[in-house]
């Protein structure tokens, strides 16, 4: 090999290199991000199928994130919550593009704890045809008791 054709393979090699070491970072920095949110996330198909919820599951609902995505999809909903539940969803996959929605979670103890979720979907890059949604998932429950106190 002549310092020609080396110098050139060199340098894609060392580009190469930084953007794996970049790529890397970029992982770690969402995975930090992820791990530290103190609002649950959740990603979600259309089909129903869960992908990914973030650890503040936890600390939210009682459930590991792993345990979070074993359960039925509405059954994390309060009974009397189902039906605007499936409203919201049926809305997304008709194209509206976000909802913000209050509901009852259920708690791994049996209880039942009061969120307020931001619902956006996402798109297929190639079809631009919404395809699930990302959920931030906060609890707001001194926020209803207190609601609830004024209005009473």
């Amino acid at each position: 090999m002549s310092i020609a054709t080396a110098l050139p393979v060199g340098a894609l090699l060392d580009e190469r290199s930084r953007a794996e070491q970049e790529t890397a970072e970029a992982r770690r920095i969402y995975q930090i991000l992820l791990e530290n949110a103190e609002d649950m996330i959740v990603l979600s198909s259309f089909e129903e199928k869960v992908r990914f919820v973030s650890a503040a599951s936890q600390r939210l609902t009682g459930w590991t994130p792993e345990e979070f995505l074993q359960l039925a999809p509405l059954s994390i909903f309060h009974p009397d919550d189902r039906e605007m539940a499936t409203l919201v969803h049926e809305s997304m996959m008709a194209g509206k593009r976000e909802h913000t929605f209050r509901y009852r979670m259920a708690q791994k103890n049996g209880e039942w704890r009061w969120v307020e979720e931001y619902a956006r979907t996402y798109l297929d890059e190639a079809t631009d045809q919404p395809l699930g949604y990302v959920g931030t998932v906060r609890d707001i429950t001194a926020l209803k008791s207190a609601e609830d106190a004024w209005m009473h």
